[in-house]
């Protein structure tokens, strides 16, 4: 199996009023890829391309992402549709994104569901952290800020290595915890 690891860095939580400034895919095979761009237009088209080229043809590739469901791929959807590119273009893209996410692993379902089973406590907001999961599996390791803060370098488009960073360390934590609830039985 493929895992094509994705993350997106964003200047606020809604797509209406907000922008992508970078997406992340940590691919198993080929890498590290980390799109970025002042312009996102070109940043989306960057990422596409690049899911076209490496992507889709591959039937193992699992995407695996924390919190994708809710808001990483719906994300980029919005922003896609409202995006300058054609019609034509638009519907290519999504058809490849559906045929990525045919087979998603959203490690915060599965957190937040495993979270509830083995301590016995339902989670208040229905989610839980990247860091809490890394802190309840004993396996946290030390971070570059929080979402919040990149929220904020992204809004005043400063520091483009702190975003590449903390989306990088985004990816290889997810890529961490999948490694564990695989090991732990809980994705096949």
């Amino acid at each position: 199996m493929t895992e094509l690891y994705l993350d997106i860095e964003t200047t606020g939580l809604k797509a209406y009023d907000a922008r992508i400034t970078c997406i992340g895919c940590l691919h198993t095979r080929l890498g590290l890829f980390i799109f970025s761009n002042e312009d996102e237009n070109l940043l989306l088209d960057d990422f596409f391309s690049f899911l076209s080229r490496s992507c889709s043809d591959d039937s193992s590739l699992s995407l695996v992402t924390f919190n994708g469901i809710k808001f990483d791929m719906p994300f980029i959807r919005e922003r896609l549709e409202g995006s300058n590119f054609s019609a034509a273009i638009q519907k290519k893209w999504v058809s490849l994104l559906e045929g990525v996410e045919s087979n998603h692993v959203d490690l915060m379902l599965i957190a937040s569901d495993k979270y509830e089973a083995t301590v016995g406590n339902r989670l208040s907001t229905g989610r839980i952290s990247r860091e809490g999961v890394l802190y309840w599996l004993n396996i946290y390791s030390p971070r570059v800020g929080g979402a919040t803060n990149c929220i904020l370098i992204a809004k005043t488009q400063k520091n483009w290595s702190d975003i590449w960073q903390h989306n990088a360390i985004d990816l290889f934590t997810t890529r961490k915890i999948f490694n564990r609830f695989k090991k732990l039985g809980w994705i096949k």
